[in-house]
């Protein structure tokens, strides 16, 4: 590589070396799995005790049960009933959402693919 009179590279190779980091970088953050979305729910009562369903037959092979759950509407708790998923790939596995205590109230955590 030639060097100009001060001994660093041209100005033309910092940026392609800098832009070859950039593509890299985002490349990699494509890779990344997304965290659940957690949402903070202020409600005292702890969320119902869960339904018991009937889990119908899956509609296909790539189909995967998310089980119901109770959603926080902001005055009190609804029952969301269990339905099927389409799986993205077959390696991906499903993770079902979640209530945890937290501080006094509520939190809950969406489902997400791993």
């Amino acid at each position: 590589m030639e060097k100009d009179s001060g001994g660093a590279l041209p100005h033309s190779h910092h940026v392609s070396a800098l832009l070859a980091v950039l593509i890299a970088a985002g490349a990699l953050a494509g890779c990344a799995q997304p965290e659940p979305a957690t949402r903070v729910v202020v409600a005292r009562p702890a969320p119902p005790a869960t339904h018991v369903e009937v889990q119908p037959p899956a509609p296909n092979a790539r189909a995967v049960w998310d089980p119901g759950h109770w959603n926080w509407d902001g005055t009190q708790y609804v029952w969301i009933s269990g339905h099927y998923i389409e799986r993205p790939s077959v390696a991906m596995r499903w993770e079902p959402g979640h209530w945890m205590s937290a501080n006094g109230g509520w939190v809950w955590t969406d489902g997400r693919w791993y």
